[in-house]
């Protein structure tokens, strides 16, 4: 069995600290462009104010998918949870901007954001390990 040094083990965790970071910015910036966009597209066109709920599973689906993709991708292992982990940043903007807008009581309107982004973050982490260069 080959040995492996400690500086090698540190540089890696080092490295996929340095990807994760780079994902998680990548992955609020979609988001706050997401979420800008279909703002400016809901005012303009006087979108019913029932429908922004959908609106905003889409954004952090899409955030999240495209977060988990990312971050399976550099890491090259372990999609499932590295996808996962690649979804993290949609999650916490979803649970710290319902309990702004809900005065700090959490709502069961912030679980189905969670699911879908958790779901769509494996999803991505899977199909991202699983593709081919």
């Amino acid at each position: 069995m080959k040995k492996i040094s400690k500086r090698k083990v540190a540089s890696g965790n080092k490295n996929k600290l340095k990807a994760f970071a780079i994902t998680s910015m990548f992955t609020v910036l979609l988001y706050i462009l997401l979420f800008a966009v279909s703002g400016f597209i809901c005012y303009k066109t006087d979108i019913p104010t029932d429908k922004y709920y959908i609106i905003m599973l889409i954004i952090s689906g899409i955030s999240a998918l495209a977060g988990g993709f990312r971050n399976a991708r550099v890491n090259k292992e372990k999609g499932l949870i590295n996808g996962i982990i690649g979804s993290v940043p949609v999650i916490l903007i979803t649970i710290t901007a319902g309990l702004l807008f809900n005065n700090g009581i959490p709502g069961i309107y912030m679980l189905l954001p969670i699911a879908v982004s958790l779901i769509s973050g494996a999803i991505s982490g899977t199909v991202a390990i699983n593709m081919r260069r």
